[in-house]
């Protein structure tokens, strides 16, 4: 993500791309499905990806708008205790 960093600061922050944001949590949420091996998940295992996905765009986008005042690893490690809090509903 650092390197790009500078575009995705453009793209989330200057001119907010919905569009962009949308994909990507789609994305986001593709993985989801495959690491739980979900292939028709319920309605709250859904809700529980869509939290996830805004979660992680959310911390990336904070990430970036404050990304001089702490280091990258203290956002990826709240990343990955959410994912570990999620696999406890599965």
């Amino acid at each position: 993500m650092l390197k790009n960093s500078n575009l995705l600061s453009a793209l989330l922050i200057k001119d907010c791309d919905y569009r962009l944001a949308e994909k990507w949590k789609t994305a986001i949420k593709e993985n989801l499905y495959r690491r739980f091996k979900l292939t028709n998940p319920n309605i709250k295992a859904e809700l529980l990806f869509e939290m996830t996905a805004s979660e992680v765009i959310s911390a990336d986008i904070f990430y970036l708008k404050h990304k001089s005042k702490f280091d990258r690893k203290f956002i990826l490690d709240l990343i990955s205790k959410e994912l570990t809090n999620l696999a406890t509903y599965f």
